[in-house]
């Protein structure tokens, strides 16, 4: 059994060695910039990111005090646990946005390639729902399907990974409110 606080990095290590191997044996001469995490154009990176998060971050703020009354959980929230959750949707989006879908792109459309990732995405998903026994019905589970397909667009019209890491952060926080 693995003590608990030891949990997340050993989900980081299962997520992220992957990523590592993956690399070296595709023998990637730009890694960085393949995975997307080092963008040709900073500024226009930095510009999407921040938008893609303001948007995200806003629409679950009006989401929540529109249709539903705040729980009030961000707030309540140690600043390690926003670390933890940066780090979830970091290695997440490196592994289905960065290699994922930039693989698919290799091999397929666009189009294609978001779709295809957004649904790997929602698919993987699934089994935590349920192994923990929270199906959280239809509409939660195609706003996960919805914010892979955002992340998926996102990344592939910015040439980087970052505003998809940006929405996915934003999204996880949001569903906090």
């Amino acid at each position: 059994m693995v003590p608990l606080e030891c949990r997340p990095w050993l989900r980081i290590f299962v997520w992220v060695l992957p990523v590592i191997l993956w690399l070296g044996w595709q023998k990637q001469q730009a890694p960085l910039r393949w995975l997307g995490l080092w963008p040709s154009d900073v500024s226009k990176t930095v510009f999407i990111t921040l938008a893609a998060f303001t948007l995200i971050l806003g629409w679950n703020y009006f989401r929540v005090h529109v249709v539903v009354p705040p729980t009030d959980r961000l707030m309540a929230l140690a600043l390690s646990a926003y670390i933890w959750i940066f780090i979830g949707v970091f290695v997440e989006e490196l592994v289905f946005r960065g290699v994922v879908q930039t693989h698919l792109c290799e091999q397929f459309s666009s189009s294609i390639a978001v779709i295809l990732t957004s649904l790997v995405f929602f698919a993987i998903h699934i089994p935590g729902w349920f192994i923990l026994d929270i199906w959280p019905g239809p509409v939660v589970a195609f706003s996960v399907f919805l914010i892979g397909l955002i992340c998926s667009w996102l990344r592939q019209w910015a040439k980087s990974l970052w505003p998809g890491v940006a929405a996915h952060y934003a999204n996880n926080l949001g569903a906090l409110f």
